[in-house]
């Protein structure tokens, strides 16, 4: 069985609220009518910020200036890597957000809000991570705490220097 691509994905903040991007209902597609953050696959000779911004514009319409990467995290079972990147959006990105050509709709989210969404298993699996985030706690210190502790099926992995 071939590995699937490994993918990025990106907490879009404003206000403390998060953007979800609620998928397509297609069943040949991964988590169809789940919400998720806005991204995807990385491609083929494409590193993993150019796949994020690549994703956001395809997704969101735009690509915000502030894009910082937080973290990985590694399926234990099948090997995929998801690096997660956070962008706190400006008044004019956040009001020039639209949908792009996948998705049925997006939205802003509180974060408690999260809990109670239908949303795709690798957010779920880094919503501890995230919540240290919202709460303006270190995630780099976060991370280096538990970069061997299991969720699920999913590990954080030390920082891959996947720097802008």
């Amino acid at each position: 069985m071939k590995k699937a691509p490994d993918s990025v994905s990106c907490l879009c903040i404003h206000s403390n609220k998060l953007l979800l991007l609620h998928r397509d209902n297609f069943s040949h597609i991964y988590a169809p009518n789940l919400w998720c953050f806005p991204g995807g696959g990385i491609d083929e000779g494409e590193t993993p910020i150019e796949a994020c911004k690549r994703e956001l514009m395809e997704e969101i319409c735009i690509i915000p200036n502030d894009i910082k990467f937080l973290f990985s995290m590694k399926n234990i079972k099948n090997g995929h890597i998801v690096h997660f990147y956070t962008s706190t959006l400006s008044d004019l990105e956040s009001n020039s957000v639209k949908l792009g050509n996948e998705g049925q709709e997006l939205r802003f989210f509180e974060f408690k809000d999260l809990k109670t969404l239908e949303i795709v298993k690798e957010l779920r699996a880094g919503m501890e991570a995230i919540e240290k985030l919202i709460l303006g706690e270190s995630i780099a210190d976060w991370v280096k705490r538990t970069s061997e502790i299991d969720h699920e099926e999913y590990i954080l992995i030390p920082n891959q220097n996947l720097q802008n």
